[in-house]
């Protein structure tokens, strides 16, 4: 198998958050996608180690930052490589409480997203999580979202073992 193959997918680069009382997480997502469009709703997936799935599990809500092509390094490096259980990452960026008291992330954001949790799916070391969209807004419809080609080609960036399309080094 050829894993370079995956690399010509497309995706985005976006920070998915939720929350349990006052712990607030988030990390890198880079499979989110819309389902349907007549209710809105889009999914996401994450490892199931990771502190946010728990988050989401807990608080049935979630949101979703699509973030600038031109993100600061500081948010790929707080959210796609920090634990939420050693650190606070919210106190270290711009974000806003949705309806539902979930934190989204605006700062180098172009739109976001806040969910209900509607439904849940097993597929190995991750859960795919699908949210009814509640409130969303568009905030820099003059730039454009990051994809993980950009972020892989250009930036030179890799992702962390938790993510679905890390690849173990050969």
């Amino acid at each position: 198998m050829n894993s370079e193959a995956f690399f010509k997918l497309t995706y985005g680069l976006y920070v998915v958050s939720s929350f349990r009382q006052e712990k607030m997480n988030g990390f890198i997502a880079n499979s989110v996608f819309q389902v349907t469009s007549e209710p809105a709703q889009i999914a996401v997936v994450c490892h199931k180690n990771n502190f946010t799935s728990t988050l989401i599990k807990e608080s049935k809500v979630f949101s979703v930052s699509v973030l600038e092509k031109d993100v600061q390094p500081k948010i790929i490096g707080l959210f796609g490589y920090k634990s939420g259980n050693k650190e606070d990452k919210f106190a270290k960026i711009s974000y806003i409480k949705g309806k539902s008291g979930v934190p989204i992330v605006v700062e180098d954001t172009v739109a976001w997203f806040e969910c209900e949790l509607v439904q849940t799916f097993n597929v190995g070391t991750h859960t795919i999580f699908i949210g009814q969209i509640i409130e969303n807004a568009l905030l820099a419809d003059d730039k454009d979202p990051l994809t993980y080609a950009y972020y892989r080609d250009i930036k030179k960036g890799k992702a962390p073992a938790n993510a679905p399309t890390y690849i173990k080094p050969s």
